[in-house]
């Protein structure tokens, strides 16, 4: 029973991992760690593989479901829409924390 609990608990996780690379990423932006080239080198891998994992991890558990196919697919295509709305508001917060 715990199984489902814990792969639900990951997927959600892994879906607002975006977010929060945003928010760390704003912080760290203020800091001395800016002018450090390898901290600029990593930005961008980061927020790649952040955005790749929220897209991939969520969508094992729904495609390995018992649910019908055409529902599983739904389920995936709304979950990829929810992640680019949630993309464009971490776009949003990086650009609101780079005017400060």
């Amino acid at each position: 029973m715990r199984k489902p609990g814990i792969r639900a608990l990951a997927g959600i996780v892994t879906f607002t991992l975006p977010v929060l690379v945003a928010v760390i990423g704003v912080r760290l932006d203020h800091s001395t760690l800016r002018q450090d080239p390898r901290y600029a080198a990593l930005v961008l891998p980061v927020l790649l593989s952040s955005v790749g994992l929220a897209a991939v991890v969520p969508a094992v558990p729904i495609m390995t479901s018992k649910l019908s196919w055409p529902r599983r697919i739904g389920l995936t295509v709304a979950m990829l829409c929810l992640l680019a709305l949630e993309c464009g508001l971490a776009g949003y917060i990086v650009l609101v924390g780079g005017v400060h």
